[in-house]
């Protein structure tokens, strides 16, 4: 019931006579065993995340290095965690961490939310009774008690007093302190090796290897769990080619564990597909032309070897057998499919090589006459629509004639007027910059959108009369990069 004043009061206690004994404050409930559970709510000695439980320290010595709240985090299990599993601190100190975080709102916003403290307490009120992350539900509430929105990028979070930020205790294999600071992510990149040495430590009981192409795998589930220390340590198994033998390897990372199991499956049907995959091969001649190309545009992995991987690779698709019955379904497929699959690659990468060597041997050229920054973009630009994950990928393929021929375009104007190509370049700079930064936290979904998008925006700049597939400009492009830093910052 919602009682704001006596009248409301009264009539709910008219409503059911029984309820005037709940407002009764007996002597048990000022009993130091009673303020002993409320202590033990308000500081509790473990924190619950997800299926973890996680031991909690306190100290309160202001300047101390550990003041606040300190959470030991196996390694074992940092993958699974992110900072927000922890924003809400303790109940003890919600109230408190809540006050702060309103203080650093912007001068206009916290307008909005004064009387600060007043308005900490209502929010904390509001919060405290349900699950969930703070700052999503403290925007919910500030949009619910106000009607005007702030944004959770508002918040000023690394702003806190150091008490008001949870301090994290990575602990190794056999339970021993590696390290320890108020920065989740920070920690999570400096341990990662430890991290995932101690997750490869548990016992996944993975069995089964092939080289021969045979499935003797099992069957293998998606997901897989054991314990380090008590707490529970999810896996995700798949098949990963290791030389010439396949077998099964646990991944901390469900889409990372995905990416690996394909890769597997294609090398166990490169294996067992030796005969088809001998036919395909009848054009050495055009093979060792396409791999001399490629090694100039910058590959490094051999041609052949890609060329029958990224056939045996079209053959898996995109759900991959993870038992024998499924296994001996698509080997019958691909041995159909293989060789066609093969034949399209060795043709579409011909295609796009001759294509390619005229475009870079005109930049060679031009290059006297450029600024080493644009010629540098020039090549890197032409290695990226080149290279092995583009031409492998099918949707990517399909827009190689655009983007070459943005490029052809872009050349053509960079022997007219060079100068204006720089002053087109030049605002792109910081924004290559950090993308390649981000580039080895992206996930590959992200960096596919990343490349994506560099591609329609260079169409925008440099070739307008292509047409990009939909709107960008560098202001979209800054965008898209915020949100994958900040995605970044939360994985880890």
């Amino acid at each position: 019931a919602r009682i704001t004043s006596r009248r409301r009061l009264l009539a709910w206690l008219k409503e059911d006579p029984t309820r005037d004994a709940v407002l009764g404050m007996q002597e048990r409930d000022a009993s130091h065993a009673a303020l002993e559970s409320v202590e033990r709510h308000l500081f509790p000695e473990t924190l619950r995340v997800g299926e973890l439980e996680l031991a909690l320290h306190y100290r309160f010595e202001p300047g101390a290095e550990d003041d606040g709240v300190t959470v030991d985090v196996p390694a074992a299990v940092l993958h699974r965690l992110e900072a927000a599993d922890f924003d809400r601190l303790v109940p003890g100190l919600l109230r408190e961490r809540v006050a702060a975080l309103l203080k650093t709102l912007p001068k206009a916003q916290r307008r909005i939310v004064s009387p600060l403290n007043e308005f900490a307490q209502s929010l904390t009120a509001a919060i405290a009774a349900r699950d969930g992350r703070l700052l999503p539900l403290l925007v919910a509430d500030i949009e619910r008690m106000t009607g005007s929105r702030i944004e959770p990028a508002a918040f000023r979070s690394d702003e806190l007093p150091a008490h008001l930020q949870m301090r994290y205790r990575i602990l190794g294999v056999d339970g021993s302190p590696l390290a320890a600071g108020r920065d989740l992510a920070l920690l999570a990149r400096q341990h990662a090796r430890a991290a995932r040495r101690a997750f490869d430590a548990a016992d996944w009981q993975p069995g089964g290897e092939a080289r021969d192409g045979t499935w003797a795998f099992g069957t293998l589930p998606e997901e897989v769990r054991t314990s380090v220390d008590g707490h529970v340590v999810v896996g995700h198994p798949a098949l990963k080619a290791d030389g010439d033998t396949i077998r099964v390897a646990v991944h901390p990372d469900a889409a990372q564990a995905a990416a690996m199991h394909r890769a597997g499956v294609a090398a166990l049907l490169a294996q067992a597909l030796t005969r088809e995959l001998k036919d395909a091969r009848r054009h050495a001649a055009e093979i060792g032309r396409s791999g001399l190309q490629a090694r100039a545009l910058g590959w490094r992995t051999p041609f052949a070897d890609w060329l029958v991987a990224s056939a045996c690779a079209a053959c898996v698709g995109t759900d991959p057998p993870r038992d024998a019955a499924t296994w001996t379904a698509l080997l019958a497929a691909a041995r159909r499919a293989v060789g066609a699959h093969h034949e399209a690659l060795l043709q579409r990468t011909a295609a796009t090589f001759a294509q390619a060597a005229t475009l870079r041997q005109r930049s060679a050229e031009l290059a006297p006459r450029l600024r080493p920054e644009v010629a540098d973009d020039l090549r890197a630009q032409l290695e990226a629509l080149t290279g092995p994950d583009t031409l492998a990928d099918a949707a990517r393929a399909a827009q190689l004639p655009r983007y070459l021929r943005a490029l052809d375009l872009r050349l053509n104007r960079l022997a007219h007027d060079p100068a204006k190509d720089w002053r087109k370049y030049a605002p792109l700079m910081p924004l290559l910059a950090r993308s390649a930064v981000l580039a080895d936290g992206l996930t590959h979904a992200q960096r596919g959108r990343l490349w994506y998008w560099w591609q329609e925006l260079r169409i925008a700049i440099f070739a307008p009369e292509v047409r990009t597939a939909e709107p960008v400009s560098t202001r979209r492009m800054e965008i898209l990069l915020d949100e994958f830093a900040a995605a970044c910052n939360d994985a880890r």
